[in-house]
This record gives C-alpha cells, sequence and structure tokens, in this order.
C-alpha cells in the first residue's frame, strides 16, 4: 500500500484525533505506521501488538476514509458528496497547493476544519483565522 508521508505526518500533527484513538482498546482494522527506532518505520494493520502506552509513543494511525467520514457524525453517502464539494468550492486554491495525494488527506483536512477550526499549513495544523 503506498501511502504519501505528506499524510503520515498530517496524521501525526493532528494530536486530538490520535489521541482518542491511540487510547482505544486493540483494533485490527485500522492501519499504523509504526516508529519504532530499533525496527524501523513500516505500516501494519490493527494495534493488536502494542500495548496503551507503547502505541502512543511508537505508533501513528492512519484513519481510512470511511474512519474519517464517521468522525463527522453518521452522515449518508449523499451528504457525504455535499460535503466534499462545499469544502472544495471553498478551499480550491488550498487543496492544490496542500492536500493533493489522496482521499485521505481531503477527508481529514475537512474533519480537521469541522471539528477543530484547523488548516494545514504544510507542516502542521493551525488554527483557521
Amino acid at each position: 500500500m503506498n501511502i504519501p508521508k505528506k499524510y503520515i505526518k498530517m496524521c501525526e500533527q493532528a494530536v486530538k484525533i490520535q489521541e482518542k484513538k491511540l487510547k482505544q482498546a486493540a483494533d485490527f482494522n485500522s492501519l499504523v505506521w509504526c516508529k519504532r527506532q530499533d525496527e524501523g518505520h513500516e505500516l501494519v494493520k490493527g494495534f493488536c501488538c502494542f500495548s496503551a502506552e507503547e502505541r502512543s509513543d511508537c505508533c501513528i494511525w492512519l484513519p481510512r476514509q470511511d474512519e474519517l467520514q464517521k468522525m463527522l457524525g453518521n452522515v449518508p453517502d449523499s451528504a457525504g458528496w455535499f460535503i466534499l464539494r462545499n469544502f472544495v468550492e471553498e478551499n480550491g486554491w488550498y487543496i492544490k497547493d496542500e492536500l493533493t495525494g489522496s482521499w485521505e488527506m481531503l477527508w481529514l483536512a475537512i474533519v480537521m476544519k469541522t471539528l477543530y477550526n484547523k488548516k494545514w499549513d504544510g507542516n502542521q495544523w493551525v488554527m483557521e483565522d
């Protein structure tokens, strides 16, 4: 699976989202970027091999598109496309410059804007003006 490095960084910097997920019990369907120094970086599926303490130190949760959409509530597919279209119309230049690479990057930006009023500046999530 090819995951853009930018998406990994965006996920790592989305601290509130990471804190919520990494405190949860093991999830065998989640994608996790393991950043253990002794093992190198690798993509693993599930949190099953890590304790809660280890997860916060060595794991970056990489939410799938469906997981990101669920963060916005129980949104039907048709409403999801409406949310996406509105975000693209309002942020066209921003998307072109910062969010090309995957649907997950785009949906993470929508979640961060909607829930936390934050925008990706290329290096970190910053409060929107």
